[in-house]
């Protein structure tokens, strides 16, 4: 996308980036994240960055009890289970729990199940995330 606007007596241009998939292609050397910033680089994703300094209870449990900070699949399955067992509590099933259209967040991931016939619930929950000028990941949705 190529907005155009006039600041002053000048005309900006200013360009962005956006894929329907952050595939590993953005994470190499070739593409500097200088560059995805400059380029408002924008994408969907499953799941959010967080600031691991944050004094999430689940963080600072997991920390108490291993030593090192959760990976991305500790969290992930962590959300998982806190979403399905809050969601059980609630409803009489998870079939009750989809139909009434609630999203949920918690440290890293977000959810809103749907049934789909023949393959179960889906998740159609995701943020849209991109890279900010300090070259931080910022939630736009």
């Amino acid at each position: 996308e190529i907005s155009l606007g006039l600041v002053g007596s000048e005309m900006c241009i200013r360009d962005s980036l956006f894929a329907v998939n952050k595939s590993r292609a953005f994470d190499y050397n070739d593409v500097s994240n200088m560059h995805l910033a400059n380029l408002n680089f924008t994408y969907p994703s499953s799941n959010k960055h967080y600031e691991y300094d944050l004094m999430i209870p689940f963080l600072v449990t997991y920390k108490n009890k291993y030593g090192v900070m959760p990976n991305h699949y500790a969290i992930r399955g962590f959300d998982v289970t806190y979403d399905v067992l809050l969601r059980l509590a609630n409803a009489e099933t998870l079939e009750e729990s989809s139909i009434s259209n609630i999203k949920t967040e918690y440290v890293e991931n977000k959810f809103q199940y749907f049934n789909t016939p023949n393959s179960g619930y889906k998740n159609q929950a995701f943020y849209i995330i991109k890279y900010n000028n300090e070259l931080k990941l910022e939630i736009v949705e």
